[in-house]
Order: C-alpha cells, then sequence, then structure tokens
C-alpha cells in the first residue's frame, strides 16, 4: 500500500502497481548505503526456502508439544 486516505467513514487505499518484497524496496531506497545492501544481498543469497520451512514447522512442532503438556491450544490465541 502506497497511499492511505480516509474519505467520510471509509479509507481509500492506493497500492504499488507491481507488489515489492522489503527486501526489493530496501534494495531500491536511495537512502540505504551500498555497503549494507551488499552486505544484505549476501545474506539473501544464502536463505534456502526449503530449509526455511522445515525449521519453521520444527518450531511450531515443539510449541504445540510444549502447550499439549502445560495446557489447552486456547491458550495460545
Amino acid at each position: 500500500m502506497v497511499e492511505k486516505e480516509k474519505l467520510s467513514s471509509r479509507y481509500r487505499r492506493v497500492y504499488e502497481q507491481t507488489p515489492k518484497t522489503p527486501y526489493r524496496r530496501t534494495l531500491e531506497h536511495p537512502a540505504v548505503s551500498e555497503e549494507i545492501k551488499t552486505k544484505l544481498r549476501a545474506v539473501h543469497e544464502t536463505f534456502n526456502p526449503l530449509v526455511l520451512k522445515r525449521e519453521l514447522e520444527r518450531r511450531v512442532e515443539r510449541l504445540y508439544a510444549v502447550q499439549k503438556r502445560h495446557g489447552n491450544l486456547d491458550s495460545l490465541r
């Protein structure tokens, strides 16, 4: 979303023509130095979506296991 303006009781929202990730917006922002952009690119190249997904699933399973031992799932919400 690029802009949000209130009209009476409703809001009018204006969105980007081409959606961008926060990573892409950071790389395109003029206030971010080239040194930081270079470091960000190096970190981004090391990401493996499959490994990240598996790690996330493992942590969620651990969370549910702890919750199952100590109480019901309603307390998570």
